[in-house]
């Protein structure tokens, strides 16, 4: 009689949606895949019939965005807590890392969670993230009614032009910084800086949090800041902004009685200028580790 061993049948969580903007991560996920913690994101093309049913159809092809996780089905009552969390932390350190370069988030017009074993899928259950979006259209005429200015004409070629060049850096910065989100507190610096523009008026609070996550790699301001080639009154400044008055988005406004009053601009740009530094310091600074390594 011959023992035989039969294959372990795999098991995995499988998120898969259409992300809106279709393009939202043509420069952050290289065409092979990244690998962020326990989870896979790959982006798949599936061609699509759009245009009038009636008609002959027209296909294009829509990207989708696939992310997979080893997961154990006795655990699946417990995924919203325990494991989709992880998942959504990443798709904000993605967003955050857009932001470096573009505006927007993401939204998914479809979306679906689920649970795949031995090659057989069934629904978890769906999610949605929010985006929104302000148009103008204005035009000036001459005496005669011919157009001697389109402002969406001419704001769509800038924003042409514009978008191009952004998309450019964005391929540069996404290079240099995904292959570093397995390190837990970069993630979480990413993160926060998402999360700092939310539509809540207290959500510029999650820039302080990118420093926060700095000193939690690195356990002493002193340390960190020699390791980053941060400056003290820099670090300084930027602590003032959000410790030392009523603002909204404060950290500490229980020790400031007076009426909240919002961020002017110049300390708004001066807090979003400080995170942005303090991420690509960091980069640089988790780059500099590994080039020893493969000398």
């Amino acid at each position: 009689m011959t023992n035989t061993i039969e294959p372990a049948i795999t098991s995995y969580v499988q998120l898969r949606g259409c992300p809106s903007p279709n393009n939202f991560f043509d420069e952050i996920i290289p065409d092979n895949g990244l690998n962020v913690g326990d989870w896979r994101l790959t982006i798949r093309k599936m061609s699509m019939p759009v245009g009038d049913p009636v008609e002959k159809h027209t296909f294009v092809d829509i990207a989708w965005l696939y992310a997979e996780s080893d997961y154990d089905e006795t655990q699946l009552a417990r995924f919203r807590r325990d494991k989709l969390p992880s998942f959504m932390q990443i798709i904000q350190a993605l967003g955050g890392l857009r932001r470096m370069h573009l505006s927007g988030g993401v939204e998914f017009s479809m979306f679906f969670e689920e649970f795949v074993k031995g090659g057989v899928s069934r629904n978890i259950e769906p999610y949605q993230l929010n985006v929104g979006v302000d148009i103008r259209q204005v035009r000036i005429t001459d005496a005669t009614g011919a157009v001697i200015f389109d402002a969406e004409a001419d704001a769509a070629e800038r924003a042409r032009r514009a978008l191009q060049d952004a998309k450019s850096e964005l391929l540069v910065t996404a290079k240099a910084v995904i292959k570093h989100l397995g390190d837990d507190f970069f993630r979480r610096a990413w993160e926060s800086f998402n999360l700092a523009f939310g539509k809540d008026e207290h959500a510029i609070n999650h820039l302080f949090d990118v420093r926060d996550a700095v000193l939690g790699k690195f356990e002493k301001e002193e340390i960190a800041r020699k390791a980053l080639g941060i400056h003290k009154k820099e670090w300084g400044d930027f602590g003032k902004i959000f410790n030392d008055g009523a603002v909204i988005g404060g950290r500490h406004n229980g020790k400031h009685p007076a009426p909240l009053e919002p961020m002017t601009h110049d300390q708004r740009a001066q807090s979003i200028r400080f995170a942005k530094n303090l991420l690509l310091a960091y980069g640089r600074h988790l780059e500099n580790q590994i080039a020893p390594a493969s000398e």
